[in-house]
């Protein structure tokens, strides 16, 4: 029975070392929500089985995604100050659900819109905003790359294990439509767990104090004192010029990874409409996504050592990338372009949250998760824009991506020299923002008398550790 019981210890005592703290939840929830087997089929089982035309699903449906996303990850940090991070990733949870309950048993038009705004909506808790934040929070930040690594590599294998054994049932009889249900499931399952996630204690929807919280809140003044208390959280979260460097590379070079997750597989269909292998680049695309994540965890050291010059070594690389695909315009240039593009941009991507939540000081990861995602989106969708309006988006958007990715490579270079200049070193501190809260407050007192009892609640709650009990 001793022995036993030492084994159980030590087994329990090896997967703690392997995963910290709830670090396993939140990879199963990560794997489960996101295994649909339906997912690359969506177009045509629009089309085929609910009988909507290519030109409604293009122009009509899809489009809904990509404005609700943009509205739903710029609302995100608003949203989880005032209602907490569980309650909001319980939310985005449960409008994944909704979609999938609105793709078997919606047939109408409207009713397709709308499952496109909850999808959006869901995206947005996510682990590039809510749930990256939220793991953030719940975690030490020694843990930061290895957590980071691991709900990133879950995501992507249940991408290629759901994309290729929905391929093997298609093509053993099965129909699109049990695809969805299979789906369903996985998603209710995930919409379970979601349930068993650990509270984040002295969450920030909830770090007012209960006797004078609600009436500070729902009052106009309440929410202007509100408003000012956190636009200075921001605006000193900021001051810390490395955490600043890091968010400029994570805002303007994620363009060249939301441009290729958005064009790639239409520059496949382009040059190559006959083939049947694009399923399977996607495949090799998420395997490949899930070892850099891995990656990632052993090359922390050395990126936190070369600093700003690791991020323009890999930016020359999606550069190199894109321009084999526009000088030489073939399938397999196309397919070396979307692997290595989306991939290697999801390594740099595991290295860069954790560095600069590295830099974060009193658990504002939401306002950088949400600030920095929604000013990439922003700039992204304004990049696509004027592609589409001078000229094809997909071979002429490339040729445009590879300039775009030199200037990106470029632009690392200044701040890395810019770095050294600064503190003799290209290595990258870990230093945090000095925020003096203290300054703040009296700095806002001294402005208007009335914000003095909100200021000192607003202090004390985002000195508070995320572990105190409620």
């Amino acid at each position: 029975m001793e022995t036993e019981a030492t084994d159980g210890g030590g087994w329990k005592a090896r997967v703690g070392s392997i995963f910290p703290g709830p670090s396993l939840l939140f990879c199963i929830y990560q794997f489960l929500i996101n295994f649909k087997p339906s997912e690359p089929h969506v177009a045509p089982y629009l089309v085929s089985v609910k009988g909507f035309t290519n030109q409604q699903v293009n122009h009509d449906i899809f489009p809904y995604l990509t404005y609700t996303y943009f509205l739903a990850t710029a609302l995100s940090t608003p949203a989880v100050q005032l209602l907490g991070y569980k309650r909001v990733i319980l939310l985005g949870t449960f409008c994944r659900l909704f979609t999938r309950l609105l793709l078997l048993y919606g047939n109408t038009l409207w009713e397709m819109q709308i499952m496109q705004v909850a999808y959006g909506i869901a995206s947005a808790t996510d682990l590039n905003v809510v749930f990256g934040a939220y793991m953030f929070f719940m975690i030490e930040q020694k843990h930061f790359q290895r957590v980071v690594s691991f709900a990133h590599a879950a995501k992507f294998l249940s991408e290629l294990v759901s994309a290729e054994g929905g391929q093997i049932l298609l093509h053993l009889g099965m129909s699109l439509t049990s695809l969805m249900y299979i789906s369903l499931v996985a998603v209710s399952i995930g919409t379970g767990l979601a349930f068993f996630l650990p509270d984040a204690k002295s969450d920030p929807g909830e770090e007012i104090d209960p006797q004078k919280g609600e009436e500070i809140a729902l009052s106009p003044m309440g929410m202007v004192q509100w408003g000012h208390v956190k636009w200075n959280s921001i605006r000193q979260l900021y001051q810390n010029f490395p955490l600043l460097k890091l968010s400029i590379i994570w805002v303007f070079a994620s363009n060249v990874y939301y441009f290729i997750d958005n064009y790639g597989t239409i520059l496949f269909q382009a040059r190559g409409p006959d083939t049947d292998m694009n399923g399977h680049v996607g495949a090799v695309m998420c395997l490949v996504a899930s070892f850099t994540s891995l990656l990632a965890t052993y090359l922390e050291a050395p990126a936190l050592k070369l600093g700003f010059i690791f991020y323009a070594i890999m930016q020359a690389i999606f550069t190199f990338n894109v321009l084999v695909a526009v000088i030489f315009p073939v399938l397999w240039s196309s397919w070396s372009c979307f692997v290595i593009g989306m991939s290697g941009w999801n390594l740099v991507l595991c290295i860069l949250y954790a560095q600069c939540g590295h830099c974060v000081q009193n658990h504002m990861y939401n306002f950088l998760f949400g600030i920095n995602t929604t000013c990439a989106l922003a700039f992204t969708s304004l990049f696509q824009l004027i592609v589409q309006l001078i000229g094809n988006p997909v071979e002429f958007g490339f040729q445009a991506l590879a300039m775009y990715s030199g200037l990106m490579t470029l632009i690392c270079v200044y701040l890395a020299l810019s770095h050294f200049l600064e503190y003799g070193s290209f290595t990258f501190e870990r230093t945090h923002a000095n925020v003096d809260y203290p300054a703040m407050q009296a700095l806002m007192t001294s402005e208007e008398d009335e914000e003095e009892n909100l200021n000192e609640v607003e202090i004390m709650s985002l000195q508070r550790h995320p572990y105190d009990p409620r």
